[in-house]
């Protein structure tokens, strides 16, 4: 009875931890940065598979990327490296050596894991 009990505590501090880091509500920080480097990525599929017990049942869905520039921002506050991607069209007007604003969310597990998200990049007026 201990044993499953020490289990159940863990598995219970496992779905603590999770949930902080991927679902619990992130704030979104504004700041502003410097492209340092940009790289062209070549286009790609995705291929997400939706099993089934029954593996007749299994779909696959297939999402097609654009050729994409990702972009290196270093933040002006914090000195850290971020990566943003954007189609090609859309990335024409940014240059290396051009200051940007950035919103992202930063998620992580206190103490092991942390990570940023970017989910906007616009020029910096």
């Amino acid at each position: 009875m201990p044993v499953f009990f020490g289990l159940a505590l863990i598995m219970c501090a496992a779905a603590v931890l999770l949930y902080v880091a991927f679902v619990c509500p992130a704030a979104r920080v504004s700041e502003s940065g410097v492209i340092t480097a940009k790289q062209i990525l070549p286009a790609r599929t995705i291929v997400r598979r939706q099993a089934s017990p029954r593996r007749e049942l299994w779909t696959t869905n297939e999402f097609e990327l654009p050729d994409r520039i990702e972009f290196q921002i270093r933040l002006e506050r914090s000195s850290e490296q971020v990566r943003y991607a954007l189609p090609v069209n859309a990335a024409a007007g940014y240059e290396v050596g051009q200051q940007v604003n950035v919103t992202y969310e930063r998620r992580s597990i206190p103490l092991i894991w942390s990570r940023v998200y970017v989910r906007e990049m616009t020029p910096a007026e």
